[in-house]
């Protein structure tokens, strides 16, 4: 098991405290996480929950989280329902509670059904611990994309981009209390 399939697990167990019913010890934890280079793999973003939904098309979504740590992003993952769809990713910053401006974006790629989807952010983007950030994907104009999610207050921000073009500053403004299935990470694909 790679790192990357480590945290899917961690996050689709509740956390990496969970891991412990599986019998991993805290610090063969903490060792594997490290890895070889010895600094930790971080992450911001939300496991994809059980409920499917879908969007039109050439609708992005895009979710608001808040930093816990400073580390360099390099990759966004996405967790898809539907297979052999164009997608981009991208990171905004938060404006008074809404997306902004455009911080960074991914290569484009095809989606693998019911799987955690990477692509690699274009340059690297420093994370500041406290700081909002709205992370997410825009799917090209075929039909609608289907994704994973959960029930709950972290609003899901729609917009009407033309792919593979995600706009700058943000361009939408419809809503909907959806917890994405997206993260960014300190490690690549």
């Amino acid at each position: 098991m790679n790192r990357r399939d480590f945290l899917r697990r961690a996050f689709a167990a509740g956390g990496i405290a969970a891991l412990a019913g599986f019998g991993l010890s805290p610090r063969a934890i903490a060792d594997f996480v490290r890895g070889s280079g010895g600094s930790a793999v971080s992450t911001l973003g939300h496991d994809p929950g059980t409920t499917p939904g879908s969007t039109g098309t050439a609708v992005g979504s895009f979710a608001r989280f808040v930093a816990g740590a400073n580390f360099s992003a390099v990759s966004l993952s996405a967790y898809f329902t539907a297979s052999s769809r164009s997608w981009i990713g991208g990171v905004y910053a938060d404006d008074a509670g809404e997306p902004g401006a455009r911080l960074a974006v991914t290569s484009t790629g095809t989606t693998v059904a019911n799987a955690w989807n990477c692509l690699a952010l274009t340059a690297s983007l420093s994370i500041v611990s406290g700081t909002p950030y709205f992370i997410g994907w825009l799917a090209d104009s075929g039909t609608s994309i289907g994704y994973g999610y959960t029930a709950g207050t972290n609003t899901r921000w729609s917009c009407s981009d033309t792919y593979p073009t995600l706009s700058d500053p943000f361009n939408g403004a419809s809503t909907t209390a959806r917890e994405l299935g997206v993260f960014i990470s300190s490690e690549g694909c």
